[in-house]
């Protein structure tokens, strides 16, 4: 599953294979991964990192927005 990524920041496939390793030490097999983060010199640029291809990337933080979003309507 894991897709390299290539970034502003650089190639983030290992990365993405720490975060997935964290998630099966905690009991979920084969996650897949689309994760945001800002750095501090930019808190206004969001860099991501995922083991899954762009397009469903895009899709789980579509998803994840949208349930953020209606968590506080």
């Amino acid at each position: 599953m894991s897709h390299p990524l290539a970034s502003d920041k650089g190639d983030l496939t290992d990365l993405a294979n720490d975060i997935k390793k964290v998630f099966e030490a905690h009991g979920f097999e084969d996650p897949a991964l689309a994760v945001a983060f800002t750095l501090p010199e930019n808190r206004q640029k969001a860099h991501w990192v995922t083991n899954v291809r762009r397009e469903d990337g895009i899709r789980l933080m579509t998803m994840t927005a949208q349930q953020m979003q209606s968590k506080i309507n």
